[in-house]
Formats: structure tokens, C-alpha cells, sequence
């Protein structure tokens, strides 16, 4: 892959928190009780030890409310240049996923967030289906190899999200 890099442990946890909060802002809003859950994560979970909470929710309000598309472009971006070891991968299809699953529905645009992740990163099913079991969201569960629907992919080059994620940060900016 060209333009590899490989990411230190700060900016490994930045990108797991703009995961989480990109898949937030997936259904059009960023709720109060998501970010609320969020700090309890930050609290509670090693994966985040090092990054101050309100710095990065600042942070990324800010860049999301600036331009959302550009936020969303950049993300994936990253997604598809960076190096990360099975276990990496892992974690950020892990972060979709509590995310996704939080409220006990999966929104069809998180819906979207996910399988692009997944494709981006490459992690094959059978490994997915290990590590997460029979996730239904996926085409065929995950247990069959099939691409995204060709409307998947206008997600970088069309944004079909940008207008619900820039709801979102308008929403949350107010």
C-alpha cells in the first residue's frame, strides 16, 4: 500500500476516538448521554489512558463543525493509509461496534460506517466472525464474502453520511 504509516500511541487513540464519535454522529445526532458514555469509556478503559476527554471532544466537534466532509474524507483517508496489526484492527471494528449497538438498534447510516470499515481495513469474515460472532447487520451475516452495495462506495466520493453527521455537529455546536 502506498503512503503506509505507522501511528504512535496518541494518535493510535485519537483515531479510535474519531471512530467512536464519527459513528455517533452516523444517525444525525450526537446524543448527550453518548458523549456521557464516552467519558465513562475514557475513564474505565486503558485504550484511551494518555488523552484528555474534553481536549478531544472539543477537538473533534471543532474539525466535524468546521467541515464535515472533509472530517469524513480525512478519516477514511487515514483508514487507508495507516498500518495496523491484526489486534488493531480488531479494536476499531470493536469501537463501530459498541457504538453501533449502545442504544440496542443498529441505524442504517452506522450500518454503512461498519461495512465500510471493514472493507477499508480488510479484515476478512471468517476472522470478523470469530472475534464478533454472527453479526446480522453484514451481508449474509458475515460468514459470506460479499462487497458492499456500489452505493456503499459513494460514501468518500459522494458523502451520503455528510448530511446527517453535519446535522450532527450543527446540533451539538448550538
Amino acid at each position: 500500500m502506498l503512503g503506509c504509516f505507522t501511528m504512535n500511541e496518541i494518535e493510535y487513540q485519537r483515531f479510535l476516538f474519531d471512530t467512536a464519535m464519527l459513528v455517533m454522529a452516523c444517525d444525525g445526532d450526537i446524543h448527550d448521554d453518548e458523549i456521557a458514555e464516552m467519558g465513562l469509556a475514557f475513564q474505565h478503559s486503558a485504550m484511551f489512558k494518555g488523552l484528555d476527554f474534553d481536549a478531544e471532544l472539543k477537538r473533534f466537534l471543532a474539525e466535524l463543525h468546521q467541515d464535515t466532509r472533509k472530517t469524513i474524507d480525512d478519516y477514511f483517508k487515514k483508514l487507508q493509509s495507516i498500518e495496523l496489526d491484526p489486534v488493531q484492527e480488531l479494536q476499531v471494528l470493536e469501537i463501530v461496534l459498541r457504538i453501533m449497538y449502545a442504544d440496542d438498534r443498529a441505524d442504517e447510516n452506522e450500518i454503512r460506517f461498519l461495512r465500510l470499515v471493514k472493507e477499508r481495513l480488510g479484515v476478512m469474515d471468517e476472522i470478523f466472525y470469530k472475534r464478533f460472532g454472527d453479526v446480522d447487520v453484514l451481508p449474509g451475516g458475515v460468514r459470506h464474502t460479499e462487497k458492499a452495495p456500489p452505493s456503499m462506495n459513494k460514501f468518500v466520493a459522494g458523502f451520503e453520511l455528510a448530511d446527517d453527521i453535519d446535522m450532527a455537529a450543527t446540533k451539538v455546536n448550538k
